[in-house]
């Protein structure tokens, strides 16, 4: 499917809406608005910087705009809360209306890696946010907590996997493997 589709729907492969997240529109007047279908603005860039609009009240306002049974969803990171309604009121948006009851379990891939294998990011960036960071790749971003930070900066090709594991332990790997499963890193 080409547009992004709530997992709590129908399980897909759909990266979720990055409408306002990740992209914008802006048209030929200046106005910044999350994606072309919407009446909402964030700015005007011949008034103010991109930088300073993207991280205005109104876009922060639009990324916010998550419905508390989303905040529950372990589907959050690849959904992202949907796609935003806009109410008749200014900066009000309504859930997706494909939502349904938030998911409690993710399911499980199960992904073979080798402890001589060494991790090269694929990813763009590291972007610090509000909830941790969000790690880039061309048009699509997952979220990272804080505590993954120091991980990421040492997926650089030049530690192993078994090296990783034995400096951050575990889960480490997990997180690699979804790495992996989202195509943020490959192995070399």
């Amino acid at each position: 499917m080409g547009n992004s589709v709530p997992p709590c729907f129908i399980e897909t492969t759909s990266e979720g809406a990055n409408s306002g997240i990740e992209h914008c529109v802006i048209s030929p007047q200046g106005w910044v608005r999350p994606d072309s279908t919407m009446s909402s603005v964030f700015g005007n860039i011949f008034e103010e910087s991109i930088e300073t609009i993207w991280k205005s009240k109104e876009a922060e306002s639009y990324r916010n705009a998550l419905p508390d049974a989303c905040l529950q969803c372990v589907a959050l990171p690849q959904c992202r809360g949907g796609y935003r309604l806009p109410t008749e009121k200014e900066q009000e948006f309504q859930p997706d209306r494909l939502m349904r009851d938030p998911l409690t379990q993710a399911p499980v891939h199960h992904v073979d890696l080798n402890p001589q294998w060494k991790p090269i990011p694929l990813f763009k960036n590291i972007r610090k946010e509000g909830f941790g960071y969000l790690i880039t790749r061309y048009n699509y971003s997952i979220p990272a907590s804080e505590h993954a930070y120091p991980l990421l900066t040492k997926i650089d090709g030049t530690m192993t996997l078994a090296q990783l594991e034995n400096q951050f332990g575990t889960g480490c790997l997990d997180f690699i493997g979804y790495l992996y499963q989202n195509r943020f890193v490959y192995f070399q």
